[in-house]
């Protein structure tokens, strides 16, 4: 899935469908590439830490479904 700067994202279910140990609430505020594994991510600020500071691998986020949770 694509994001682009200003979505809201959370934290993806496991590929077996468990929860994360901690689901975050963040908003894209950057992409980037790590040309050394080929991976794709987002620079997500988070909701209890601002600042565009946290990356994460696109396979891990999914567009925010409303609900705060832990």
């Amino acid at each position: 899935m694509d994001f682009k700067r200003g979505d809201s994202v959370q934290r993806r279910n496991h590929a077996d469908g468990r929860p994360p140990a901690y689901r975050f609430r963040g908003v894209v505020c950057g992409e980037y590439d790590n040309p050394a594994t080929g991976e794709h991510g987002y620079n997500v600020s988070l909701a209890h830490d601002p600042g565009c500071i946290q990356n994460f691998p696109g396979y891990m986020l999914e567009p925010w479904s409303g609900e705060d949770g832990r």
